[in-house]
């Protein structure tokens, strides 16, 4: 509640404190693999077609943390249409606390990789390169 002037009135008023613009919506993870020590999910909100490129974002959920205190990656992908190629354009492991232990862009120039056949890169090729 504030107190707002109406004229020569002085009213109480409800008023909606001031909300940060949303940059991103909030992930829609979709778990697309899993396996006793660990699962793996696509945001299936992240995933953008341009042109030749479709960019997603990942994540793997390790069982337990490594010896380095990991337990979960973060990951940018980038699967091209045409080529039927996918590399991972930047990562992030985390702790059990969600802080970043380290972060990686993989150089531009990185040869990409085959998209497998029966891979999760090849369904959301499927799907999203048609």
């Amino acid at each position: 509640m504030k107190l707002v002037a109406a004229g020569t009135l002085l009213l109480w008023a409800a008023v909606a404190p001031a909300q940060p613009p949303a940059a991103e919506p909030t992930p829609e993870w979709q778990e697309v693999q899993g396996a006793n020590d660990f699962r793996v999910y696509v945001d299936r909100r992240s995933i953008r077609r341009d042109g030749d490129s479709l960019r997603y974002s990942g994540r793997i959920v390790r069982a337990q943390a490594d010896q380095h205190g990991v337990l979960t990656l973060r990951h940018l992908g980038e699967i091209s249409c045409a080529r039927r190629e996918y590399r991972i354009v930047t990562f992030e492991a985390l702790d059990a606390a969600g802080a970043v232990v380290f972060s990686f862009t993989v150089p531009q120039g990185a040869a990409p990789i085959p998209i497998d056949p029966g891979s999760n890169n090849e369904a959301l090729h499927r799907e999203f390169c048609g």
